[in-house]
């Protein structure tokens, strides 16, 4: 919505500028940090591992949060991804990781999720 209102208060570049400044800004009142991601991998004895995330999962930690899926894709893990201590979660974040929870599933492998009611950015 603010970058709706930014285009058509001003133009278009300054309307996105805008727009990506807000959401920025609602991120760090959300959940803190948005560069980095907030996580602990904890192997467990047969070949699963479990990632608890915390703070927001947003755009900027879906990189690292990617290595950990992939490296642990490449391993032939089962994990599993637990986002119950999260504020937020990006929408597209959570796209992407559906998106491995069907190439997990496709190898033979298993990625589930484990969630609360949580915030999920629109």
């Amino acid at each position: 919505m603010s970058t709706i209102f930014g285009v058509l208060a001003t133009d278009l570049l300054k309307g996105l500028l805008i727009g990506i400044g807000v959401r920025i800004v609602i991120h760090f009142i959300r959940g803190g940090s948005i560069f980095r991601l907030n996580a602990k991998i904890v192997p467990a004895r047969d070949q699963s591992v479990t990632i608890f995330l915390r703070g927001s999962i947003v755009f900027s930690s879906w990189i690292p949060l990617k290595k950990h899926l992939q490296r642990f894709f490449e391993e032939e893990k089962r994990v599993t991804l637990d986002i119950t201590e999260t504020k937020l979660v990006d929408r597209r974040v959570m796209s992407r990781v559906e998106e491995w929870v069907k190439k997990f599933k496709e190898n033979g492998l298993e990625l589930s999720v484990r969630a609360r009611t949580t915030s999920i950015d629109e």
